[in-house]
């Protein structure tokens, strides 16, 4: 942990992130590597947080507590960082995305005479790597509940650097992140 949080200075010459403003369609790639680093420092609490954010920017809310999801999310950010000292991820340049998307203007779907269409699934439709969609809060991220998006979020610790990166979504506007894995 104190290897990857020292790496800093290193990865992050510039001495910031680029963060996915309100509005603006734009997206962060940030390599497996960074991603360590960033969450070393979230570990540690070492980080400030973003002036954007009105929640947390580490993981010092699930200190202390014995409530069975944050006794989940700990032990999955364990196991991530024991997979780092002993040598994984194994492709340290691989990229996640983080892809902030805005619809120019939402469809009216209450004044809609409009029809779902029927959708039936085929073999030729499902991607070969995992895909999740989340409905849940326009502030993404990591809590303490178990919600579906909380969980979703600590499974995968490459993830929780959202809280770095996105400020609160607007009600016309998505997330899309590609390349995180699972512990």
């Amino acid at each position: 942990i104190f290897k990857a949080a020292l790496s800093m200075p290193e990865l992050f010459p510039e001495g910031e992130l680029k963060v996915l403003k309100a509005g603006i369609e734009d997206e962060v790639s940030l390599t497996r590597e960074k991603i360590a680093c960033l969450l070393s420092h979230m570990f540690l609490c070492t980080l400030r947080k973003p002036e954007w954010n009105r929640h947390w920017a580490d993981f010092h809310i699930w200190y202390g507590s014995t409530s069975t999801p944050v006794l989940a999310y700990l032990h999955t950010l364990l196991v991530y960082f024991a997979q780092l000292d002993s040598g994984k991820p194994e492709h340290p340049q691989e990229l996640v995305t983080f892809h902030r998307r805005v619809l120019g203007s939402p469809p009216d779907w209450k004044n809609s005479q409009c029809l779902m269409s029927q959708i039936t699934p085929s073999q030729e439709l499902i991607p070969s790597v995992a895909v999740e969609v989340q409905f849940a809060n326009r502030d993404i991220g990591f809590g303490v509940s178990g919600s579906q998006e909380e969980v979703n979020i600590a499974m995968s610790p490459e993830t929780c650097v959202v809280m770095l990166l996105v400020p609160t979504l607007q009600d016309n506007e998505a997330l899309l992140i590609r390349g995180a894995r699972r512990v």
